[in-house]
């Protein structure tokens, strides 16, 4: 069924084999003309598998209901394939981040480049040239667990940033974290540590700040590694509902339909989500919290990421195999999990949970 719908964009062969590796398009309409309006991108770290398998539900749904599709949709559901089939997150060959090559291009169609990563990232930016929408879904890492969220890179102009803020809240997922958008020179200069700073050579700060007029989001949810069913399931539901709310999908034809409605996914049924799903928790330098370590050992979670924890309330437990201790890790303000740890070897000071603070969420407009 989604042969029709291919699309070779480019192939780029490795120093060290003769063999090309395609990089592959998904058209929907089947192989339209002219630049798409909407393009999903994701594996572009091979390790993150949430992403691919969100975009293959994704294509299956627009490929067996056509009807639904009012818009050029462009999805390259895997860029890092050499390192998705060995489970590394960067390029196996030299041992880069593909990630990081966006702004080490030229601009599309710009002449050769020098290196196979710098390569598959010019092929991605010619291939989403024009879009209106780039949505760029990415895992954490194999140590933390992430709530599914919608991330932006907020630029400085007010106007810009509100339409930012509102589109992040088409997607109804349960965060929203706006990120620093910087120009050209990298972290923000003005801010070292503000947690929100950015690199400018990622993806989606190319994307949105390049030449391109297109607002660029980051989906986040589970960990890498390994596919977590639910996470895809809310990630789904939230293109479907972000895409849907701008008219480039129709609405589904019931609660049945492959892509459900969008609705703010359910936190926790101990503590009251937002009245409205168009209001979701809003992260920010100002209401995260991190808890860390208090010893090393083996870290045993007791708290599902996204859900509510009350103030004083552990999310887990370290014990200390060495010296026979242990510790549960506990919360000083209560609040909602963004971020959990699921790897289970700690050092003392190592993250354990990112936390949004209710107090300051309370407060949110």
């Amino acid at each position: 069924m989604l042969h029709s719908h291919r699309r070779e964009l480019e192939s780029v062969v490795p120093a060290w084999s003769r063999e090309s590796v395609p990089i592959v398009a998904y058209d929907f309409p089947a192989r339209f003309e002219g630049p798409p309006e909407v393009a999903l991108v994701a594996g572009i770290h091979g390790n993150e598998v949430n992403g691919p398998a969100a975009c293959a539900q994704l294509m299956s749904c627009l490929a067996s209901s056509p009807h639904r599709v009012r818009s050029r949709i462009r999805v390259i559901p895997l860029v890092n394939s050499l390192g998705f089939d060995i489970g590394r997150r960067s390029w196996p060959v030299h041992n880069v981040d593909v990630y990081e090559q966006f702004g080490r291009v030229s601009e599309p169609n710009q002449g050769a480049v020098a290196t196979s990563p710098q390569k598959l990232a010019a092929a991605v930016l010619t291939a989403i040239d024009g879009a209106q929408l780039c949505i760029d879904i990415h895992s954490s890492n194999r140590y933390m667990r992430e709530a599914p969220q919608v991330r932006y890179y907020e630029p400085s102009d007010a106007s810009l940033a509100a339409e930012y803020q509102d589109l992040s809240r088409r997607f109804r997922l349960p965060f929203i974290w706006p990120k620093r958008l910087e120009g050209a020179g990298g972290f923000d200069r003005e801010a070292p540590g503000d947690p929100r700073r950015i690199l400018s050579t990622v993806f989606a700060h190319r994307a949105a700040l390049v030449g391109r007029r297109a607002f660029a989001f980051i989906l986040m949810g589970g960990s890498s590694e390994r596919v977590n069913k639910g996470v895809c399931d809310s990630l789904l539901r939230g293109i479907d509902a972000f895409l849907t709310s701008l008219g480039m999908l129709s609405a589904p034809d019931s609660e049945e339909a492959c892509l459900a409605a969008g609705t703010l996914i359910p936190m926790s049924r101990d503590r009251p989500v937002p009245d409205e799903p168009s209001r979701p928790i809003v992260v920010s330098p100002d209401n995260l919290k991190h808890v860390l370590s208090q010893i090393p050992g083996v870290f045993m979670s007791h708290s599902p990421v996204g859900g509510y924890v009350a103030s004083g309330t552990p999310v887990g437990l370290t014990v200390d195999l060495t010296n026979a201790l242990e510790h549960r890790e506990a919360v000083e303000k209560g609040g909602w999990l963004l971020s959990l740890r699921v790897h289970p070897s700690v050092y003392q000071g190592a993250l354990i949970a990112r936390l949004v603070d209710e107090t300051q969420v309370l407060t949110e407009k």
